[in-house]
């Protein structure tokens, strides 16, 4: 799948309320929302979205977080997922997550390769919030 060049208020290229489940194999560039998710939000706090393998960049968020992905739930990136070139105007250039949302891998990428996956994203790379 490949998506470039939408916008909208939130999730300029996708926006889900419900457990969407994986995105694989997909590009998804050139979006812009006004408040979060330039590229992907999921407002579900209760649903994990999983991405493998699939480029996320040059997304922005014009007035909130998250310029690739605002997940409030939580996030699993597998694969040769790149997250670059992100922008937000707030928080998580690259991605933000939810005050009960974590990102997790199966394969690493956020252990060994989160300034490279991250690279140039504006405004804070990763934003997670603190534990009570």
């Amino acid at each position: 799948m490949k998506i470039t060049e939408c916008e909208a208020d939130r999730g300029g290229a996708i926006y889900t309320s419900s457990c969407v489940g994986v995105i694989n194999n997909s590009t998804i560039t050139g979006n812009t929302a006004i408040e979060y998710g330039g590229a992907i939000y999921n407002s579900n706090s209760n649903c994990d979205m999983e991405i493998n393998n699939t480029e996320i960049s040059n997304n922005s968020v014009t007035s909130g977080h998250g310029g690739g992905i605002y997940a409030t739930g939580s996030l699993i990136i597998n694969g040769n997922t790149v997250i670059s070139n992100n922008t937000a105007s707030k928080s998580g250039g690259g991605i933000k997550v939810g005050k009960n949302g974590r990102i997790t891998t199966n394969e690493g990428i956020i252990k060994e390769r989160l300034i490279k996956l991250l690279e140039n994203s504006k405004l804070s790379a990763v934003y997670l919030p603190l534990s009570p």
